[in-house]
């Protein structure tokens, strides 16, 4: 398999969180990597210097659509409420295809959930999940 060589949609796209593939999502944020910048000054130096520190993963925020009956709400439920770690698994595929792809792949914690309702729209639920460690970038296998 070859990861993507081109510019591509993102509707196609698969979540899965240990084994469960999520269904029903609307977005998938976050995750940003962030460098602590460590600044210090001199005497005798106009201009500050920087050291690049330790480094960390802001939380990866899932809406989907608010379906409680499905087995991935539930899933993801359990997890938040146990309070484990789960492997994510985020795969970005080229095309329709799901041929060529890449991935994310990281360990998380479900943070918390937040459910929406809004007048005539759809239901849905934000899960943040906080990153534990960074985020590996791979080719879909």
């Amino acid at each position: 398999m070859a990861g993507m060589s081109d510019a591509s949609v993102a509707n196609y796209l698969e979540v899965k969180v240990n084994t469960t593939i999520i269904a029903d999502i609307e977005t998938v944020t976050g995750f940003a990597q962030n460098a602590n910048i460590i600044e210090f000054f001199n005497y005798g130096n106009k201009f500050s210097r920087k050291l690049v520190g330790s480094s960390s993963v802001d939380p990866l925020e899932l809406t989907c659509t608010y379906v409680p009956e499905s087995a991935s709400y539930k899933a993801l439920e359990k997890l938040r409420a146990d309070g484990v770690r789960a492997e994510v698994v985020i795969t970005m595929f080229e095309n329709p295809t799901k041929l060529n792809g890449n991935t994310l792949t990281m360990t998380a914690v479900v943070g918390s959930k937040s459910i929406s309702t809004e007048f005539d729209t759809q239901r849905t639920v934000a899960w943040t999940l906080a990153i534990d460690g960074g985020v590996t970038e791979g080719v879909k296998a």
